[in-house]
């Protein structure tokens, strides 16, 4: 038998984190009143999604318009090539970024997607290759992004890879080398010397003897948050909930941010990139 903190505790949920997972529970999820807290899932959807709805990343309409100029500023050609996994994050995107380059005097050159299980991608590839890319971005797990990588090099693409969702350690085990150079976008900074970022770090890599991500540092602050608001007010949906759209300057594992209107957060971007295989800020 459960105790009612226990029962309580039901309707609240931290997850899930690919956008298309959490436009695809949030039917089921806001009528029933449960309360999401989103570690990872960037499609602009999101914010419109429900009222019980809390995401803890960055979105869409955040990154495109720092991204942008970022690749239009770096890239060989006129023409940015996609490979991107089909989900939604993807198609949030793609409502973004083509009109952002086209204001800088760059355009969508090949766009292929593939799907989930995907692993072979030599076909969008070699389309890259026949149009003579130079500049491609990646939309795709830690693994697949590897995988591309890889298949990329095998078949003689000799090209700047930019990319989304590519940081985790299936990177660089799967690409090896192949994976320096590569550029992203991330609103997690493990370096950081904020004290609750340094705490949060150092413990983890302690305690699991591995670097952390963000969506370790988000689905930490996520209980911390709703901890804190049971402390406060009780675990009743409609306090918590109200409890949480007031959070604001919470200085979190995954630094400091504040809870809007629609249930998102802000948090400033850096740049990444992979040096001697390991996932560093990137500097000029």
């Amino acid at each position: 038998i459960m105790t009612e903190q226990e029962e309580s505790a039901t309707d609240f949920i931290i997850g899930p984190y690919g956008s298309s997972e959490v436009l695809a529970a949030v039917p089921v999820t806001e009528p029933a009143r449960k309360i999401l807290l989103i570690p990872g899932s960037q499609s602009d959807e999101v914010s419109d999604a429900g009222e019980y709805v809390f995401r803890l990343v960055h979105h869409t309409s955040q990154e495109v318009p720092i991204f942008a100029p970022f690749i239009a500023k770096r890239m060989q050609g006129d023409s940015l090539h996609m490979l991107a996994i089909n989900t939604g994050v993807t198609t949030s995107y793609m409502n973004k970024l083509p009109s952002a380059l086209e204001q800088l005097g760059k355009r969508i050159g090949v766009y292929e997607k593939f799907e989930a299980s995907a692993s072979d991608f030599k076909t969008p590839l070699t389309k890259m290759k026949e149009a003579a890319a130079t500049d491609i971005f990646l939309i795709a797990t830690p693994k697949q992004s590897g995988l591309i990588l890889k298949q990329a090099d095998e078949l003689g693409i000799k090209a700047q890879f930019y990319g989304i969702g590519v940081e985790g350690p299936e990177l660089v085990q799967v690409a090896g080398p192949l994976a320096n150079g590569l550029l992203y976008p991330y609103s997690y900074d493990s370096t950081s010397e904020e004290d609750s970022v340094k705490r949060f770090h150092d413990a983890y890599v302690e305690r699991f003897k591995s670097e952390n991500d963000t969506l370790a540092a988000n689905a930490y602050d996520g209980a911390m948050l709703l901890s804190n608001c049971w402390e406060k007010i009780g675990t009743e949906v409609e306090k918590v909930k109200e409890c949480l759209y007031q959070i604001k300057d919470y200085a979190g594992a995954g630094g400091t941010f504040s809870i809007d209107e629609k249930g998102d957060v802000s948090k400033p971007l850096i740049i990444k990139t992979v040096k001697d295989g390991k996932l560093v800020k990137y500097q000029e």
